[in-house]
C-alpha cells in the first residue's frame, strides 16, 4: 500500500497493489476520482476512526466514512488485500468500522462481495479505469442484477455487453465452464438482507 502515479500520469493516488507481481498491479485506489498533484500527501487515522488522505497543503483529498466510533481505532492491511479500520482489541470482521472491500475499484479480489444489501441500498460492483494513466471511474461496470434469479452483467454506460445467465444453484447458467476446482472456491450467498457472489 502506498502512493503511486499510474502510467504517464503526473497525478498521485493512494492504492494497494500486489507485492510479488513486478509490474505493480494495482487492485484498489482510495482517491481514484480526486488525485493529488504530488507525492507529498499523508494518510491519517483520526480519533473517530475515519481514514483521511491529505495533500501537501494539508487539505482533505479523500476520507472514509464510518458510522460509529471506538476507543482505539487501528488501520490494518490484511493479507487478503482488504484495508480495514477496526477497534484495536476486536479482530472480528463483522465489527470493522470500515473496509476497502466495501468500495471496490476495478478488481474483484478473493473474499470481496459482488451484489447488494437491500436494507441499506449498499451495492458492491467494480468499474474500469478511465485509462491506463487514470484510475478514475471509467464507463465499464461489472455488477449483479437481482431481478429474478441473480446474474452478473458487464455494461458500458446503459449498454449491456455481457450477462452470465441466472444463478442455478451451482453456477451461472451462461458459464458452464465455471466448475468447482482445487484452486479457489466461489459461491452465491443469500443472507437476511444481502445477496452477493464471492
Amino acid at each position: 500500500m502506498g502512493f503511486f502515479n499510474p502510467g504517464k500520469s503526473k497525478k498521485w493516488y493512494l492504492g494497494i497493489w500486489y507485492k510479488k507481481i513486478s509490474n505493480g498491479t494495482v487492485v484498489w485506489v482510495a482517491n481514484r476520482d480526486t488525485p493529488m498533484n504530488d507525492s507529498s500527501g499523508s494518510v491519517k487515522l483520526n480519533v473517530s476512526g475515519s481514514l483521511v488522505l491529505l495533500d501537501s497543503s494539508n487539505r482533505t483529498v479523500w476520507s472514509s466514512i464510518v458510522n460509529r466510533s471506538v476507543q482505539n481505532p487501528v488501520l490494518q492491511l490484511l493479507d487478503s488485500g482488504n484495508l480495514v479500520v477496526r477497534a484495536a482489541e476486536d479482530q472480528n470482521s463483522e465489527d470493522y468500522l470500515w473496509q476497502s472491500f466495501d468500495y471496490p475499484t476495478d478488481t474483484h479480489l478473493p473474499g470481496m462481495k459482488l451484489g447488494k444489501n437491500a436494507a441499506t441500498g449498499k451495492e458492491w460492483y467494480i468499474t474500469s479505469w478511465k485509462s491506463k494513466d487514470d484510475p478514475g471511474r471509467g464507463p465499464y461496470k461489472y455488477w449483479m442484477d437481482l431481478t429474478g434469479y441473480p446474474q452478473i452483467f458487464m455494461s458500458n454506460g446503459s449498454t449491456d455487453l455481457y450477462r452470465s445467465g441466472p444463478w442455478n444453484g451451482l453456477r451461472y447458467s451462461g458459464t458452464p465452464s465455471l466448475r468447482p476446482n482445487p484452486i479457489y472456491t466461489y459461491g452465491m450467498y443469500f443472507q437476511k438482507n444481502e445477496v452477493y457472489y464471492r
